[in-house]
């Protein structure tokens, strides 16, 4: 599943892939975002758990394998911290606040996604559930 997320009060919006192919998730980004270029796009093939890039003309995207929290959490802390220090604002005290906001809408958004894909069974619901979960969850059932 791919979704555009704008973030409606900076210039850039976010591009988040998840269970994507890289072929279908590079054709998206090339397609609909204005100054994406291939070679930056190449920057997704492989194997790796998530990956998030900021391209050249300001917009970023993650490209999830995994949706464990720890590597949603991860991913959009990148995804912040480019878009922020892009528009010149780094994290110290005065900006946390925005970048709180900005991770809390984001997280929200994933996880919109997700639960979406779960309703319609586009990946099993338990294919993320990291192993102290699993452990928990059959130590319950005992």
């Amino acid at each position: 599943m791919i979704k555009r997320i704008k973030y409606h009060v900076y210039p850039f919006d976010l591009v988040v892939g998840i269970n994507e192919e890289y072929e279908s998730f590079s054709k998206y980004l090339t397609d609909r975002l204005p100054n994406v270029i291939c070679p930056e796009v190449k920057q997704f093939e492989g194997t790796y758990e998530a990956r998030t890039l900021m391209f050249s003309g300001g917009q970023t995207a993650i490209l999830f394998n995994d949706t464990t929290p720890k590597t949603i959490a991860h991913e959009i802390f990148h995804a912040v911290e480019f878009l922020f220090r892009r528009i010149g604002i780094g994290l110290v005290y005065d900006s946390g606040e925005s970048y709180a906001y900005l991770i809390g809408y984001i997280t929200d958004e994933i996880y919109k996604m997700k639960n979406e894909m779960i309703e319609n069974n586009l990946f099993n619901k338990t294919e993320d559930i990291s192993a102290e979960c699993e452990e928990a969850m059959r130590v319950k059932m005992k």
